[in-house]
Parts: C-alpha cells; structure tokens; sequence
C-alpha cells in the first residue's frame, strides 16, 4: 500500500466540525475545537473508493486506500483550504463567515507559532466523607452524625488532612470526651485526627478549671450536639 503526503477527501466528522463553528460563540472554544479535529486527521486512512479517485487522480496505478500524512506542514494547510471550501457549500450568511474566520485565525495562529491548546482543567478531587476521616471507634452512624451536626453548626471544619476544632483545645478535649469507652481517652488518635498536641493532656486537666465542674467555657453548645 502506497503512502501520499497529502490529504484525504473530508470526512463526516470533519464536516460535522464545520458546521458546528457557524454556531460556535466562543472564540478559544471554536480554535480547540478545530486543533481537535486537525490533529484527529493525522494518518487517517481512506477507504472510499471514490473519495481515493478523485484524490489520487494524478497517480498511475490508482490508489486502494488513501492516507494522510501526519506532517502538519503539508496537512493542516490543505485541511484548512477544504474546511474553507466545505463552509462555502454548506453555509450561508453569518455562519459561514463565521465558521470561514475561526478557520482563517486557526491557520494564522498555527503558522505564526502562536497558538496554544487548552490546558484540560483538573478533575476536581471529590471530597471526603466525614466518616472516611474519622478513626474506626468513631464511624458509627451516631458519632458520624454528630460530627457532622458539628460541622454544619461551623465548630468544626474539613482539612486537607483531617479536622480542624474552630474553639479553644479545653473545648474540643471536651468534645471528644463524650466519645469515650471505660473512660481511656485515645490521645494520639484524636490528636491526630485535630492535627494538636496531647489533647489527652487538656482532656485530664479539665477537672482543674476554675468552677471544677470539668466543663469549659461555651460547653453548653457542645452539650447540645449530642
């Protein structure tokens, strides 16, 4: 099978492309779109007969199947010229002069160097669930809920790396005591999960404060989470 350095006839999903830029709003929407298709084009093949005679007429044997190249010097020049072509045809007034100027800037700025594809926008990272950051003795439906209620009511806020307590540490060793099991308060895991220091600590001090009751300031909006 013989290779020619030239272009095939359009196909479907070229001229498919045309006319959707006679709708085209968006400027940089509608050079994407071209560079798309363009670069699609590359080392299609042919296999219409009759798309092969008309193209490869000059050759002598006649060609079975036609190929693009995939050298853009020689492609996206005759490309744009049967696009050209296609938007004469198929379109009329304000859509073919649009879909015929998107076409023009896109050759321009692909000879001149000076155009630049889309950068594709990252996938947002999906966010996690309040029971996915939280140590396995808490992911029980009650504990999850009420760390959620938390959440909403802006006492406690997601990180990147965890939870953040939005109050004093008194306060949130005090949270986290009503979780407690036989009374052992899991200091590295809740430390770590709030991103402090020995909240086992500020949790054993709190029979110390001032009225000795073991409940810090504000401790009645803590209360009402539960």
């Amino acid at each position: 099978m013989e290779r020619v350095d030239a272009c095939r006839a359009l196909c479907f999903e070229t001229l498919t492309m045309v006319n959707a830029l006679g709708k085209q709003a968006d400027f940089n929407s509608a050079m994407e779109t071209i560079r798309r298709c363009f670069e699609n084009e590359k080392g299609a093949a042919s296999t219409n007969r009759a798309a092969v005679e008309i193209m490869s007429e000059w050759r002598k044997p006649r060609l079975t199947m036609f190929i693009n190249t995939e050298d853009e010097s020689i492609l996206y020049p005759h490309l744009y010229m049967l696009c050209v072509e296609a938007a004469k045809k198929r379109l009329q007034g304000d859509k073919q002069e649009r879909a015929i100027y998107y076409l023009g800037r896109f050759i321009a700025e692909w000879e001149s160097g000076s155009f630049k594809p889309q950068q594709a926008a990252p996938e947002p990272q999906q966010e996690q669930g309040t029971k996915d950051l939280l140590p396995i003795n808490l992911q029980g439906d009650e504990a999850v809920e009420i760390f959620q209620r938390a959440i909403g009511k802006g006492m406690i806020e997601k990180t990147a790396t965890g939870l953040k307590w939005c109050g004093t540490k008194a306060q949130l060793a005090y949270f986290m005591g009503h979780f407690l099991k036989d009374g052992v308060f899991p200091d590295k895991d809740y430390s770590t999960l709030f991103g402090v220091q020995r909240l086992g600590k500020a949790y054993s001090q709190l029979p110390n404060n001032k009225n000795g009751d073991g409940k810090p300031r504000g401790y009645e909006t803590i209360d009402a989470l539960f």
